[in-house]
C-alpha cells in the first residue's frame, strides 16, 4: 500500500515535470573555465548574465555543443550583472586581452546593465554600472567611495565615465591591437508585449549599427532571430522561458538564445559559421527546431506492478501534434516520499509512432528526472539507434512546456539525409 501511496504522490510531481521548464535558481557567476587549446582559435563571449548566468542559465553556456570544438574553442567570458563600463573598469576585459592571440573572435553583446541615462543619473548610480547614453566622447567625473582593486582604475578615488560608445569602441580597438576579430551582437530579447508583438530594442540597436558602419565592425542581429521565435510560441509560452523576470531565462530559454545566435551568425555570413557543426555526429545530419503541442494520459497502475517497494509504475499515452504528428505509449518508475511534489525521481521510456516533418517511422523518448526540495530537473531524449522507417539516425532532446493548461514541445533533432 505504501508503494501506492508513493505513486499517487509522485503523480502530479511527474506531470509538473514533464510538463514545465525546468526551475530558474538565484542569478549568479558560477564560472567554470575549461583550458584552452592554444593551437585553436578562441571565440571569447562578452557579456552580462544573459550570457552567463548560473549553472545553463546564460545562452553562452549553450554555445559550445553547437561548434566543432575540434577547430575552434569557445570561451564565455561574460559576467552577471555588468555593463560596458564595469566589465572594463572590473579588469574583466584585461583577463580576456590576456587570454587572446591573433587569429581570435571577441562576440561583443552589451547593454542591459548600460541604463539609458544622461551624466546627472549616471552620478547617482550607486552601483557604478551606467554608461552615458549616446556614443560621443563625453564624460562625467565620479567619486569612488570604495575604489577598485583590480583593473584599469585600480587604487583611484575618482572614475571619469564614458559613453556606451566609447566603451564598445574601446573592446573593438583592443581586440584589434591583439589582431583578432571583433564582432557585435545585438541584444537579448526581453518579455515585454505589445500590441501582440515582443519588444526588439532595448535602446541599443541603433548604436550598435552605427558603430558598425563608424568601426567596420561586422554586427550580427540574433535579437531579430530570438524574436521572431518568441512571437512563433506566442506570449503565453514565451512567459514560461521568464520565469523570473523579463530579462532572464531558464535553461530552455538560454539553449533557444544560443540558437538564435547561431543562426544569426549564418545569416550574417560570418567566418565563424564556418566553425558551427551541420552534424550533431550523424553524417549530413543537419539540426533542426521544431515546435508543437500535445495531448497526455498517465495512468498509475496497481501497487506491486512495480514489483520493488517505495517504486510505483504508470503507462504513458500521448498525441503529438504540430511538426510531430504521432501517437506514442510508454512506461514510467516513480520514487518519492515526504508530501507532494517536495522529492523524488522519475524514469519513463514511450514508444513514438508517426511522423516528424512528413517523415513516418517509429522512435523511442527516454525520460530521466529528478525533483530536489521542489526543484525539477529533466531530461528527454531519442535513445540512440531507436529510429525507424524514415527516421533512421534521429537523433534529438525534447523539451516540454505548460501554459493554460495545454502542452507544447520543443524538440531540437538531426536526422542523416
Amino acid at each position: 500500500m505504501r508503494t501506492f501511496h508513493a505513486l499517487l504522490l509522485l503523480l502530479p510531481f511527474a506531470i509538473t515535470l514533464q510538463a514545465q521548464p525546468p526551475a530558474t535558481p538565484p542569478q549568479t557567476n558560477t564560472p567554470q573555465d575549461a583550458p584552452l587549446n592554444p593551437t585553436l582559435p578562441t571565440l571569447f563571449i562578452v557579456g552580462d548574465s544573459t550570457a552567463r548566468n548560473g549553472a545553463d542559465l546564460g545562452w553562452g553556456d549553450h554555445f559550445a555543443p553547437l561548434f566543432d570544438t575540434t577547430k575552434i574553442n569557445i570561451a564565455n567570458r561574460a559576467r552577471a550583472g555588468r555593463s560596458s563600463r564595469s566589465y572594463y573598469n572590473e579588469g574583466l576585459w584585461q583577463n580576456v586581452l590576456a587570454e587572446m592571440k591573433p587569429g581570435d573572435y571577441v562576440l561583443i553583446q552589451m547593454g542591459h546593465n548600460d541604463g539609458g541615462s544622461g551624466p546627472e543619473a549616471v552620478a547617482k548610480d550607486t552601483k557604478y554600472r551606467s554608461s552615458i547614453k549616446g556614443l560621443a566622447d563625453e564624460t562625467i567625473d565620479v567619486p569612488l567611495p570604495k575604489p577598485f582593486t583590480t583593473g584599469p582604475i585600480a587604487g583611484q578615488t575618482t572614475e571619469t565615465v564614458h559613453t556606451y560608445g566609447w566603451y564598445i569602441r574601446k573592446y573593438i580597438a583592443d581586440t584589434r591591437a591583439k589582431h583578432a576579430t571583433p564582432i557585435l551582437l545585438t541584444v537579448t530579447i526581453r518579455n515585454i508585449w505589445k500590441d501582440g508583438h515582443i519588444e526588439r530594442d532595448m535602446g541599443f540597436r541603433d548604436f550598435e549599427y552605427q558603430l558598425s558602419a563608424a568601426e567596420r565592425v561586422p554586427v550580427v542581429d540574433m535579437a531579430t532571430v530570438a524574436a521572431d521565435g518568441f512571437e512563433a510560441l506566442g506570449p503565453e509560452k514565451t512567459a514560461l522561458l521568464f520565469p523570473i523576470d523579463h530579462t532572464h531565462t531558464s535553461a530552455i530559454g538560454a539553449d533557444m538564445n544560443a540558437h538564435s545566435v547561431a543562426t544569426a551568425l549564418r545569416n550574417a555570413k560570418s567566418p565563424l559559421a564556418a566553425f558551427l557543426r551541420t552534424d550533431t555526429s550523424k553524417q549530413g545530419a543537419a539540426a533542426k527546431h521544431v515546435t508543437g503541442g500535445f495531448d497526455v494520459k498517465v495512468v498509475p497502475q496497481t501497487a506491486d506492478a512495480a514489483g520493488g517497494e517505495g517504486i510505483g509504475r504508470m503507462l504513458i499515452d500521448k498525441q503529438f501534434h504540430g511538426a510531430l504528428e504521432a501517437s506514442s505509449k510508454g512506461q514510467m518508475l516513480a520514487s518519492g516520499t515526504g508530501a507532494a511534489g517536495t522529492s523524488g525521481a522519475y524514469v519513463a521510456l514511450e514508444a513514438v509512432t508517426g511522423t516528424l516533418e512528413g517523415k513516418k517511422g517509429t522512435f523511442v523518448l527516454m525520460h530521466s528526472a529528478t525533483m530536489t526540495q521542489g526543484i525539477p530537473a529533466l531530461s528527454v531524449t531519442v535513445v540512440p539507434g531507436s529510429g525507424t522507417g524514415e527516421l533512421v539516425g534521429l537523433a534529438g532532446k525534447m523539451d516540454i512546456l505548460i501554459a493554460d493548461g495545454k502542452h507544447s514541445y520543443v524538440f531540437d533533432y538531426t536526422l542523416p539525409e
